[in-house]
């Protein structure tokens, strides 16, 4: 409890800007400095059975960077610092769940959503919310939770990447792989997630670091061969600890990315309706007929446009002959 309290409390530091030391050992407890600027401190930690985790902020001072540090841990009334408990699925935070929607359907775009949770209080409201696996949500209720996963996720929480179907064919044609696309945008979106948590943006890459090298990211398995993800992570993505599994989403971060991804995907589809003056098909099987009336009224280059033309239904959309 004593290291997780620790890590907890120097990844919520590092988050807001601060620099941290090497942990201390001492007696009952550790210690470690805490710096920003010219502002230099020590914080002091202590694990007892019956006081539990207690916080020593007596070393930190006055001063607007003391009472930052103060509002951080708690108050300085309360000597015990509440960390977060481990996830649901024990995989302790923070923990950035990830998802896409519209991988298998013909017309739209493909989006891909991360979510990152830094405690189990985030975790508990999330579930309150009635967030789950999407799939088991009406569309109605995908949107109306979406809002409410936004307004919760304040400070940069989430992160939705979107590819238009013009933009995601242009890509594919480039990489010729629908799963390493996929892949790539999940690796866009972590690292943008990554880089811009709390609305922090800061040039120093190794605090960026700190917080990813503590960070557990889940992910729904989308290919057999796990390093197709692996292979795509950047600076910061490279740093955390990757898990690929199928089912995914009973865990609630890999939920919420699941709603915020189908949400965006819904927008998309229901502006491109708007755009085009007709109603496209969710889905890859009952779509034929509405790429044929899109061709007859665009023609087939639009295509491109509202559709991905990899999909061999494309074959039989465009090759009806008018009337």
């Amino acid at each position: 409890m004593l290291e997780k309290t620790t890590n907890t409390i120097r990844t919520d530091l590092i988050n807001n800007g601060f620099r941290v030391g090497d942990v201390q050992s001492i007696n009952y407890g550790v210690q470690f400095s805490v710096s920003k600027g010219s502002y230099s401190r020590i914080l002091r930690i202590y694990s007892s059975k019956k006081k539990g985790i207690t916080i020593d902020a007596s070393q930190l001072g006055n001063g607007e960077d003391a009472d930052q540090i103060r509002k951080i841990i708690g108050s300085p009334a309360e000597s015990t610092y509440v960390t977060a408990t481990p996830s649901q699925d024990n995989l302790g935070y923070p923990l950035i769940g990830c998802d896409e929607s519209g991988k298998g359907d013909y017309f739209g775009p493909l989006v891909t959503a991360a979510v990152c949770i830094t405690d189990g209080k985030v975790e508990s409201t999330l579930r309150s919310i009635g967030v789950k696996d999407c799939k088991l949500l009406t569309d109605e209720q995908v949107l109306d939770i979406a809002d409410k996963i936004t307004n919760l996720l304040t400070h940069r929480k989430y992160q939705i990447e979107t590819l238009l179907p013009e933009e995601y064919n242009q890509k594919y044609n480039e990489i010729n792989n629908l799963n390493k696309l996929l892949a790539w945008l999940h690796a866009s979106g972590i690292e943008n997630l990554l880089g811009g948590l709390n609305g922090i943006v800061t040039i120093d890459i190794e605090l960026k670091k700190a917080y990813a090298t503590q960070t557990t990211l889940l992910v729904d398995q989308f290919s057999h061969n796990e390093n197709i993800l692996k292979d795509e992570l950047n600076t910061l993505g490279s740093c955390c600890k990757l898990i690929q599994q199928t089912h995914a989403e009973s865990n609630v971060a890999v939920a919420a990315a699941s709603i915020l991804a189908r949400a965006e995907f819904l927008k998309c589809m229901d502006e491109m309706s708007n755009n085009y003056k007709m109603r496209f098909p969710k889905g890859a099987t009952d779509v034929i007929s509405t790429g044929q009336k899109f061709v007859k009224a665009h023609g087939p280059n639009a295509l491109k446009n509202v559709s991905k033309l990899h999909f061999k239904t494309t074959e039989q959309v465009v090759a009806f002959k008018n009337d």
